[in-house]
């Protein structure tokens, strides 16, 4: 359990000189973001005006929250400031943040021996990266870690395939680096996330870009999120209407015309048809592209109950069930709540993003149903107990079986 309050180190970031070793930020709230960059915001206090510049240039200066001697939350960039009235309002954001503002202005020349063709997408993050620090006034020492797909983006040009042809990138457009990195992203898809430590010397922070995929985090069955005991507020649950399709079609490996295709209808007398389409380019065949169109419709045609989204949950920093620290965004986890008209229950998401309010002691977690499993539990146990109107067991752990309503 922390002992001591955050505090922010500040730190010029070209020369590593240290600025402020407790920069007085009050109202701050950290926010951590999959697949884009951490954000922190706060404010100085008319008091602490003669703090306000302490050598301070924007994007030029890291803001490092540290708690119990360890960096927290990825260092951010303090960016220009605003004032409003007296208070003087900060705002810094992650690293990946710089990769948005640079351009790429050299001949791309990934792929040997021949460039652009069969790229894993991954090595393409690694070269833009790679691209940015290599200058001595743009290197942050970001370390891209080096994990690989399962995806090949560029072909040799034919003629008689205007999809075909070779990655590339060109110089004189100046495509945007970081707009980039997202495209390839959601494309191939891929997810990424900010980590930082000290270095060892505590000289500065050590900077990841930590890839994952299909996606990054992992199913948190040694943790508890449930109403009533760690979750104090669980904004909105609404039937996410995306997650109803009664035809999905799937697109696999491959451009335009020569791109890999799975479908699956079913009938709904009493509904309208609703096509939705999933981009996975990690399947190779018409059989996968098939059999995931074929899975995903069998989800997507249940009850409204497996269609249940939760927005956002908010806990205590300090919760005992799941405290910060023990989790990150990218992982799934399941929420127990207690939903009027259907009853208790517990449903898998994933965060997204979470948001620290160090004054109050909270952290906001914005969610996503991961899953479409719905499981009822008896609130006397610990352990959610399987449903006693779901078909088909589809996973367990030390937490109970999970089910889905096939």
């Amino acid at each position: 359990m922390p002992t001591s309050p955050v505090r922010f180190r500040v730190q010029r970031i070209r020369d590593g000189e240290w600025l402020h070793h407790d920069y007085p930020l009050s109202d701050v709230e950290i926010t951590y973001t999959l697949s884009g960059p951490t954000q922190i915001v706060g404010k100085i206090e008319p008091e602490n005006r003669d703090l306000a510049d302490v050598g301070i240039y924007p994007w030029g200066t890291w803001l490092i929250p540290e708690l119990d001697g360890e960096i927290m939350a990825p260092p951010c960039i303090i960016l220009p400031s605003s004032i409003t009235q007296e208070e003087l309002r900060i705002e810094a954001v992650g690293f990946t943040q710089y990769a948005q503002r640079q351009r790429l202005r050299d001949k791309f020349e990934l792929g040997s021996p021949t460039v652009g063709i069969d790229l894993d997408p991954l090595d393409i993050v690694r070269y833009l990266w790679d691209y940015i620090q290599g200058a001595p006034a743009r290197d942050l020492g970001v370390v891209v870690d080096d994990t690989k797909t399962t995806v090949k983006l560029g072909t040799p040009k034919v003629e008689s395939n205007p999809d075909s042809g070779p990655y590339t990138l060109s110089w004189w457009e100046s495509p945007n680096i970081g707009q980039e990195i997202d495209r390839l992203a959601k494309e191939t898809p891929f997810d990424y996330r900010e980590r930082a430590e000290w270095k060892p010397d505590k000289s500065g922070p050590a900077l990841h870009l930590d890839l994952g995929f299909p996606r990054i985090g992992r199913r948190r069955f040694d943790l508890r999120f449930a109403q009533g005991e760690n979750i104090d507020d669980l904004q909105p649950i609404e039937e996410d209407p995306e997650l109803f399709a009664s035809t999905v079609i799937v697109h696999g490996r491959g451009e335009g015309s020569e791109m890999v295709q799975g479908r699956a209808d079913a009938e709904h007398p009493y509904t309208l048809p609703i096509t939705t389409v999933i981009e996975d380019k990690t399947l190779t065949t018409k059989e996968a592209c098939n059999k995931r169109a074929s899975d995903e419709l069998q989800r997507r045609s249940l009850t409204a109950e497996s269609r249940l989204q939760i927005n956002e949950v908010t806990l205590d920093i300090y919760n005992q069930h799941a405290p910060l620290g023990s989790f990150d965004v990218g992982d799934e986890i399941l929420i127990h709540a207690n939903l009027a008209y259907i009853g208790e229950v517990a449903l898998w998401h994933r965060i997204t993003s979470m948001t620290l309010n160090i004054n109050e002691e909270t952290m906001k977690l914005s969610l996503v149903r991961s899953g479409l499993e719905l499981q009822n539990f008896d609130p006397g146990f610990a352990a959610p107990l399987p449903s006693t109107w779901a078909l088909g067991v589809v996973g367990s752990s030390e937490l109970g079986e999970t089910t889905t309503l096939a």
